[in-house]
């Protein structure tokens, strides 16, 4: 037996595309979508799970050190220094988090102009059809027929039933046959270009919060003290008091924080900060967070030279079980001396350090102190040749300090994703076809078909209509 062979003149030549056809199909490709997304999603999750590198700690090299050889190593040891040759430990910064991030928005961008290029002839009216056997194909057909001929009158009132759907109708008439089309939400097809551009708003937005943003969640500050809030901003926060009221019962009533902001040196602003009360100035948001311990401390030489005088905060837990003690530490300038203050346990009675009592650590460039005493509220006691007075018990103040760019285009997003959704699924596009023409026997016969791009309560509303057209025309429903 012979073998037949394939002409290759037969065989149809694929299409060559230039560089950037090329380029276009790839993003277009729904394979290199998914891999984009996949990839996102991935280092999303990478930055959830890996600690992530502080802003404060970010912005400045020695601090990423310190963070990198007192943070991370003792959590992931020898395989730090490859994470933070990946960048995992500030992902959000990195390049392929950016990248990928941009060439993600890029492929939306293109496939949406895509969409709504192929969506255009939607938006126009559909012609009338006059064969017969397109009535037959489709989920929802039917045939009616009446024991009179069509008039007018009666076509009118099929156009009036239609518009009671909110459907826009176009006719086409002859003399004996009469035949109609009918679309109504034409636009809720754009529904999925808005998804679309709420996609991409996300990711601008996110990118803008991660390039131009920051967030300190753990900006402490004691009373009557005021600390730079950093980040190239030129603000300095001030907190002149806090508060924390409680009902009779213990629980929390009130926690508030009286501060005022700086901006190179000068007031700007003044406010009350509570919990989900944020004060906010120039797009930087301070939220109220925690709150603990401070007290006022006043250091002077053995000249009665004023060296410290202000309050010093006890954000930090030392952990003598069963006992838990707060405890800070300031630098006295002008001398090698870092001072660590005690405070007394918060979880129950000290029989080291009393209600009215601190324990002052002093260091000099050592890990071990070289220094260690008591004192009591209100008594100057020497160490090391200097005067320490525990002058006063205070609190200080943890807030939250953020500033998040793309937060407004965040809630835009949101917005165009949800009217979107609701847009597609909610107000899908229905067309329908009607014809109408006489038969045999002076009968008339009506065949519509109706068409929708979801399946949401299109049945209802088909049998509906032929409801009232049954009620109104007096036509019998015959449905396939």
């Amino acid at each position: 037996m012979t073998k037949l062979q394939k002409n290759p003149d037969d065989v149809p030549a694929k299409p060559s595309y230039s560089f950037a056809g090329r380029l276009l199909r790839l993003f277009k490709s729904i394979k290199f979508a998914v891999i984009l997304i996949l990839i996102f999603s991935l280092l999303n999750i990478l930055g959830a799970i890996i600690p992530q590198v502080p802003a404060e700690f970010a912005a400045d090299p020695s601090g990423y050190s310190w963070w990198l050889e007192n943070v991370a190593y003792y959590k992931f040891g020898f395989w730090t220094l490859i994470l933070k040759a990946l960048g995992l430990f500030n992902i959000f910064h990195s390049f392929l988090f950016l990248a990928t991030s941009a060439l993600l928005m890029l492929g939306i961008i293109i496939c949406t102009l895509s969409r709504i290029q192929k969506l255009r002839p939607s938006f126009s009216m559909t012609d009338t059809a006059q064969d017969k056997c397109f009535y037959t194909q489709g989920d929802y057909t039917a045939e009616l027929t009446r024991p009179s001929s069509t008039t007018e009158s009666s076509n009118s009132s099929l156009v009036t039933i239609l518009k009671k759907y909110h459907y826009r109708v176009k006719q086409n008439k002859n003399e004996s046959s009469f035949y109609l089309t009918a679309d109504k939400n034409k636009f809720s097809l754009i529904g999925t270009c808005l998804v679309h551009l709420s996609l991409i708003l996300f990711v601008i937005g996110f990118i803008l919060g991660s390039c131009l943003g920051f967030r300190n969640t753990s900006f402490i500050i004691a009373e009557e003290s005021i600390k730079d809030v950093d980040y190239n901003t030129g603000l300095s926060l001030g907190l002149e008091s806090f508060r924390d009221e409680y009902y009779n019962d213990g629980t929390p009533k009130d926690y508030r924080s009286k501060v005022v902001i700086f901006k190179n040196g000068e007031v700007v602003k003044h406010g009350t900060i509570r919990v989900n009360h944020p004060l906010t100035y120039n797009g930087i948001r301070f939220h109220q967070m925690f709150f603990g311990p401070a007290v006022k401390i006043l250091v002077a030489d053995s000249g009665n030279s004023i060296l410290f005088n202000s309050n010093v905060a006890l954000p930090s837990i030392r952990i003598s079980r069963p006992l838990q003690r707060p405890e800070g530490n300031f630098k006295l300038e002008g001398t090698e001396y870092t001072i660590m203050i005690v405070g007394s346990a918060l979880n129950g009675s000290d029989p080291l350090i009393g209600k009215d009592e601190i324990g002052i650590e002093i260091y000099k460039n050592t890990e071990v102190p070289v220094s260690w005493a008591k004192l009591k509220l209100g008594v100057s006691q020497k160490i090391e040749g200097l005067d320490f007075t525990f002058l006063e018990h205070k609190k200080y103040s943890g807030l939250q300090v953020s500033k998040e760019p793309g937060i407004s285009l965040i809630w835009i997003a949101s917005f165009l994703f949800l009217a979107g959704i609701c847009m597609v699924f909610y107000f899908p596009q229905r067309k329908i076809w009607i014809a109408v023409f006489p038969v045999s026997a002076g009968k008339t016969q009506m065949l519509i078909k109706l068409n929708s791009s979801k399946r949401f309560s299109a049945e209802t509303e088909f049998l509906r209509i032929i409801t009232e057209l049954n009620t109104v025309l007096n036509f019998k429903k015959e449905i396939k």
